[in-house]
């Protein structure tokens, strides 16, 4: 019976810390729907883009990733004016009001750094610890 066990949990582990996942995504573009027509919303040079707010006057906001960072953006009257929170990395633009006051929310160039355990380590940590009791238990 012990054999089994720990044959488990080492296979377990293996596969969490030796497995990489790999996705293929479609960037993603905003958009606006009205009228029965859909207008896609992308700043020039964007790569990704998504349009997350608009106000009774028409006028959209957003974020699109382009140059390194994302960047907000205000889309009004056909033309796209940027909004960038300065020595911000990341910039979003999430809503905006019937007066034009936008809201959104903003990440630092500079990361802060967060001492923090990778989680496939844990996990298998957690099951040795689990493999080893039950080996115990059993014996």
């Amino acid at each position: 019976m012990r054999i089994p066990i720990l044959r488990f949990a080492m296979t377990v582990i293996c596969l969490v810390l030796c497995s990489t996942p790999y996705q293929v995504q479609a960037l993603p573009h905003g958009f606006l729907y009205s009228g029965g027509s859909f207008t896609q919303i992308d700043p020039p040079g964007a790569t990704a883009t998504q349009a997350l707010g608009i106000n009774n006057t028409g006028q959209i906001v957003g974020f699109s990733n382009a140059g390194g960072g994302a960047h907000g953006f205000l889309y009004s009257g056909g033309s796209f004016t940027p909004i960038d929170v300065p020595g911000a990395l990341v910039t979003e633009a999430h809503g905006i009001t019937d007066s034009g006051q936008i809201v959104g929310f903003s990440e630092p160039s500079t990361p802060v750094s967060v001492p923090e355990p990778t989680t496939p380590l844990l996990l298998g940590i957690a099951l040795a610890g689990l493999a080893a009791w039950r080996l115990k238990r059993t014996a």
